[in-house]
This record gives structure tokens, sequence and C-alpha cells, in this order.
């Protein structure tokens, strides 16, 4: 079971969690209104054009949705694994370990659809049933050579930019600077709207495995954070804040471990936790949870 260290600091953490095991309502899909806008579809079963107009020409590859993504328009996202290093032109890939998501402002992504057993429209998706996976392992079986970060967003990116329904995993930042953390989402003054995503075993060589937060106001709302980890001696396995506002509403943290803090580590942060849980994170010294540093 993990521990919750709350250090003595100034800073103005505003606690709303449960620290239990308990599921509280973590399985309420969240923020479901339909989206409004032109839909770009992608599947990688798809075997049409590949125009992403509609299901049978729908983009193979997640990075040809949002190259043809502009302001106002929202993707459907089939259920299948996407590839950062995959698109059109390297269908198998370029195992090049920069390549990353990257989300757009005022553009909203969903995934959970599968068009083959119906669940063709946005009443119908079902994101804990048809999983959509975004996954940093673009090369050999291990983690050694997975991409750096699976999601990597823009400096100015808004909380108009949207991820709902999707799974993170295998990113591997195990290179240096930016390259050392944030394997599953790296925010550097980045700030977008996650709902209803899972980010599961990530891994960094110095902060926040699963997300690195950067001066970011960033909000994760239905997300739950699994197994995520950074070495002995280093901070933040699920998250890291520094100098960040973050929104955790209704999420939960799950087996991640760190040196200190093996869920969340803030620095010089202020986030707001309400109606989370935390269960089973390690640390090797300080804050098996979280762990608040000025």
């Amino acid at each position: 079971m993990s521990r919750l260290s709350l250090a003595s600091t100034p800073l103005q953490i505003i606690f709303f969690c449960f620290i239990t095991i308990s599921i509280l309502v973590f399985n309420v899909d969240v923020f479901a209104d339909e989206p409004k806008g032109n839909i770009i579809h992608v599947d990688c079963n798809a075997t049409g054009q590949g125009t992403g107009n509609d299901w049978p020409n729908a983009f193979r590859h997640l990075q040809d949705g949002l190259a043809a993504a502009s302001a106002g328009d929202v993707l459907f996202v089939a259920a299948c694994t996407y590839y950062p290093d995959r698109d059109a032109l390297h269908p198998k890939g370029t195992a090049d370990r920069n390549a990353a998501f990257h989300l757009i402002n005022e553009v909203s992504i969903y995934g959970g659809f599968s068009p083959s057993e119906g669940a063709d429209t946005f009443s119908e998706r079902n994101w804990r049933k048809f999983h959509t996976v975004l996954s940093g392992n673009i090369g050999t079986a291990n983690n050694s050579d997975n991409s750096y970060h699976v999601i990597n967003n823009p400096k100015g990116t808004s909380s108009t930019a949207i991820l709902d329904g999707f799974i993170i995993t295998r990113g591997n930042a195990s290179g240096s600077g930016i390259y050392a953390v944030g394997g599953g989402m790296y925010n550097e003054t980045a700030s977008p709207t996650v709902r209803n995503c899972s980010f599961i075993e990530n891994a960094a060589a110095d902060y926040g495995a699963g997300v690195y937060n950067f001066y970011s106001d960033a909000a994760f709302y239905n997300c739950s954070f699994e197994d995520n980890t950074v070495p002995a001696g280093r901070p933040g396995g699920g998250v890291y804040n520094i100098g960040s506002e973050i929104q955790f509403e209704n999420c939960s943290f799950t087996g991640n471990s760190a040196g200190s803090a093996g869920a969340v580590y803030n620095n010089q942060s202020s986030p707001v936790f309400t109606a989370c849980s935390f269960a089973d994170n390690q640390a090797g010294y300080a804050g098996g949870a979280v762990y608040n540093y000025n």
C-alpha cells in the first residue's frame, strides 16, 4: 500500500482525494456530448482510399489523420494500436525515437470506435471495450528503442486540444534533457485537456514517466496512471509537475514507482485533486503516493 507524504511547504495544494483502493466512480464516462465539426476517420483496418471521409475510406495511421486536421475538426479513431513513427509514407515505421504524436488546438480526438462491431457513431463508441492504443513500442520487443515520448505537445497547446478515450503506453524517455522525462506525455508550456485515458507502463530516466508537466495548466479527467516507472533516486513515477497548476478529477494512480513520489511529484506546483484514488504506489525514500517540494 502506498504512503501519502505531504512535506511541510507553503504550497497551496488542495486535496479532495480519497487515499484508498476504492474504485470511486472511475467507470463513468465524462463529457460525452456529441462533438461538432468536420469528422476525420482513422482505422488501421480500413481498406479504402484513405481520405478520412468515412469509415470505409479512413486513414490507416493516426499521424495522417492529424496531418489532415485543422481547427474545428474532430478525429474518430477506431480500436487498434497506433505508432507515432508510422504514416502512409512509412507504413512499417521509421524507428525514429523522436517520433511522437502532437495534439492540435481546437481539434478533438476520440478513441473507442469499432466500425466492424457496429460502434461507428459517437453515441455507440465504448473506449473501455474497444481499446484504442497509442504505443511508443516502435522498435524491437524490448523497450530500449521505444519512442522517447508517445505524445509531445507543442508549446502553446491549449485546453481546446482534446484527447479522449485512449491508452498511452510504452513511451521510454531514456535519453537526456527533454528526452529523459515524460515518456507517456510531455507538456512544456502546453495545457491540453485529457479525458478517459490511461497512461500505462511508460518509463523515464529522470522525471515523470507517465506525464511531465512544465509550466502547464493541463487537465486530466477520468484518467488512470498505472505502472509507470522512473529509476530509484528519481522523482515522479506517474506524473511530475513543475511550476504547474494541473487539474486531476476522478483519476486513479496505481502501481507507479520512483525514488520519491511514486505517483505524483509537485515541484513549485499547485495541483488540484478531486475524487482521486491512490493505491500500491511505491517510492524508495519519500512520498509513496505524493511528494510536494518548494
